[in-house]
């Protein structure tokens, strides 16, 4: 069956946490912890919430459909709220819990967070910069409100996603000292631009089924004004020049060697990840127009007997080629 859990052949009996402090135990999503999603914006996250929500859903968690805080044990949190905001309540949580976020390439989230905040929503939905009152419209122009945006705006600091998911919030903490001191106490950082990578290594982690890891991403409005891709090399530079003191390269890093390691741990990870990434295609284009868009993701992963979980595997699967990748990623 599809619901049987992933984590269950691994040659693993646990993962160690992000932070090291923690073992997680094989299977966990059985003994129904409460899931806490750091959901740092422009990361992927609205799609990774879609996740944690169709966890929480499928083993009976509270607080799915709710943006407040858990209510009721066991239950997931997947809304935006800083980690030094939560603090207190992530502390006080009396079953045990699984926290994880996302985080991308700093430059790259930026564009991002600039294009939602100022270009799409001119700025109505945070304080601490002003749009100007005749918005741009021309590429140059808008680069240039893109280069005033980062150097002026608070947020975006330059350490926005270290400082968003770190214990104390603290903006001017190295990512080192913040490693040291324990203060960023998560069990799992997904990275952005290794989306499906990441959802099948929690899956391992979690013991997810099939069905919990499937989802039709959540992509933002187009861009209009060409976006990241079409950036001019000149402002490009700029923005990696004022970035290039930026701890979330650091934090990027070590996300990415984290992910590398515990990849290292499972058996037959690369054909897992490509009959993962050919399902989900599949899964996204059915069930991407449909009314009700998790039932239709769970009546396709119950016709599902995954092959690269069984002990004597031998059904390769091909990598999806480069627009087909593109098109099943947030």
């Amino acid at each position: 069956s599809s619901y049987s859990s992933l984590g269950s052949t691994t040659s693993s009996s646990g993962f160690t946490s992000f932070s090291g402090q923690r073992v997680i135990p094989a299977n966990f999503i059985a003994t129904k912890p409460n899931l806490v999603y750091l959901k740092v914006p422009k990361t992927g996250s609205s799609t990774m919430s879609d996740i944690a929500r169709r966890m929480a859903s499928q083993h009976g968690l509270s607080n799915v459909d709710s943006m407040d805080w858990i209510a009721s044990e066991p239950g997931v949190w997947w809304w935006h709220a800083p980690y030094h905001e939560l603090r207190e309540h992530i502390e006080s949580l009396t079953r045990p819990y699984f926290a994880w976020a996302t985080i991308r390439d700093p430059v790259e989230r930026v564009i991002s967070h600039f294009q939602y905040f100022v270009m799409l929503n001119k700025c109505t939905l945070q304080t601490g910069y002003t749009c100007p009152e005749q918005m741009p419209t021309q590429t140059d122009d808008i680069e240039k409100l893109l280069l005033d945006y980062v150097e002026r705006a608070q947020p975006p600091r330059l350490n926005y996603q270290l400082e968003y998911t770190s214990v104390d919030g603290d903006p001017n903490a190295t990512f080192r000292e913040l490693q040291d001191n324990k203060k960023i106490n998560l069990d799992f950082v997904g990275v952005t631009e290794r989306f499906t990578e990441s959802v099948l290594v929690m899956g391992e982690m979690l013991g997810l089924s099939l069905s919990d890891m499937l989802y039709v991403p959540v992509n933002s409005q187009d861009y209009g004004w060409g976006g990241p891709k079409e950036l001019s090399i000149t402002t490009h530079n700029k923005l990696t020049e004022l970035f290039k003191t930026s701890q979330d390269w650091k934090y990027l890093e070590a996300a990415n060697r984290r992910l590398d390691g515990y990849i290292l741990k499972i058996d037959n990870f690369s054909n897992k990840l490509h009959e993962y990434e050919y399902h989900l295609k599949i899964a996204q284009s059915r069930c991407a127009g449909d009314d009700n868009v998790p039932q239709c993701l769970t009546v396709y992963a119950n016709t599902v007997t995954l092959q690269s979980w069984m002990p004597d595997a031998s059904m390769l699967f091909p990598a999806l080629d480069h627009e087909s990748m593109f098109s099943i990623l947030p």
